[in-house]
């Protein structure tokens, strides 16, 4: 069993007990507050460090289906609503709203593992499948208060099990489907419907999580071994999937730039 020690001007005297580690937070020994994670094994990634006057807070949650959680903590400046109390008191009600996230997903899903992930800048869903295990990852804002409830979030992807091959894209109001993705929109885009004949250079399209803590390019591009492109989307609001209307005709590609930003296509779209 590891233990961890950490030093923070937030935080009391607590000890975290979970089946494999301990973490000790200002204190060695005689806590004010025990948490004793009898079926949650609770993570801090880094070795022992002063945390100074950061916060402590849960980077992401991961369930298996043989019953097991993981809660992996992160220390960041940043508030948040995943932010842990300075007496982490509210670490139960955190995993609390996990588990009745899981049950939801269980009542309509076939899956294997669950992934919850903070430090995103959209809430969504991905269902997709990896030989014979079914996947499910959940992407959630830090200030995303209802996260246990799948009606709050933006959208939801879901891979098909059987790829088409119409190269085409269409958005009927509610749904957006590819080849490979079904997206269900739980808030209706602004954006009216349309359907995209995808240029016959692109490959494919996959979708990449945004995350906040860094610039995000919208649409990158690599080179795929048949001369084809693989294209990677990665939106930062609902309203920029509208942006893939512009996969109809990829001669605006710069040679040598193989990412670019909501401003890069606005200039190419618009001839700016």
């Amino acid at each position: 069993m590891s233990d961890k020690n950490l030093k923070s001007l937030f935080y009391k005297k607590i000890l975290i007990k979970s089946s494999r580690n301990r973490i000790r937070i200002n204190c060695e020994n005689e806590p004010e507050f025990l948490y004793d994670m009898k079926d949650v094994n609770v993570l801090l990634p880094t070795s022992d460090y002063d945390a100074n006057s950061n916060f402590i807070g849960v980077a992401s949650m991961k369930f298996w289906n043989n019953r097991k959680k993981i809660m992996n903590l992160k220390c960041s400046n940043k508030n948040s609503y995943f932010n842990l109390r300075s007496d982490f008191s509210n670490v139960l009600e955190l995993l609390g709203k996990f588990s009745t996230l899981i049950n939801s997903m269980s009542k309509s899903f076939e899956w294997k593992h669950l992934f919850f992930e903070t430090n995103c800048v959209l809430n969504y869903v991905e269902y997709y499948k990896r030989s014979s295990p079914k996947f499910v990852y959940v992407y959630a804002r830090d200030d995303f208060e209802n996260f246990d409830v799948l009606e709050k979030y933006d959208f939801i992807i879901i891979e098909k099990t059987k790829p088409s091959s119409n190269n085409r894209i269409t958005f009927d109001g509610e749904l957006l489907e590819t080849d490979e993705y079904i997206i269900k929109f739980i808030s209706r885009p602004k954006f009216s419907k349309f359907d995209v004949n995808l240029d016959n250079k692109i490959n494919n399209i996959t979708f990449e999580v945004p995350y906040d803590f860094y610039t995000s390019k919208l649409i990158s591009r690599y080179i795929h071994g048949n001369s084809k492109y693989d294209i990677y989307f990665k939106p930062t609001n609902i309203e920029f999937f509208l942006y893939l209307k512009a996969l109809n005709d990829i001669s605006w590609f710069d040679k040598g730039i193989s990412s670019y930003t909501e401003t890069d296509l606005l200039t190419k779209m618009y001839n700016i």
